[in-house]
């Protein structure tokens, strides 16, 4: 039941990071520029995805970062409906991280 939810969340993640690495490349004037240019989205994507750094752990003034993460979107998506599958494995999980469904 959740291969088809984690399968359609990574797809359309992966169809964002490959736009926005496909939008710095055009900009790029060759790999090592597009390679620079890419590491403060690389960093804001991977770091600030509400699972390796929490939100209730930024100051205020950096709790937007979280929001502007494309894999923060998929894991927490993901976390929703594994806590509609098995809530008593997964909800406090879900719970201390503050993931909600939104629908």
């Amino acid at each position: 039941e959740m291969f088809p939810v984690v399968f359609g969340w990574t797809t359309l993640l992966y169809v964002v990071m490959d736009s926005v690495y496909t939008m710095i490349a055009a900009i790029a004037k060759d790999s090592a520029t597009a390679m620079t240019l890419a590491l403060p989205f690389l960093t804001l994507f991977l770091l600030y995805n509400n699972f390796t750094v929490y939100a209730d752990l930024l100051p205020g003034f950096m709790r937007w970062l979280i929001r502007l993460s494309p894999v923060a979107y998929t894991i927490e998506q993901i976390a929703v409906e594994a806590v509609r599958l098995e809530p008593k494995n997964f909800g406090p999980i879900a719970e201390q991280v503050g993931y909600t469904d939104k629908t």
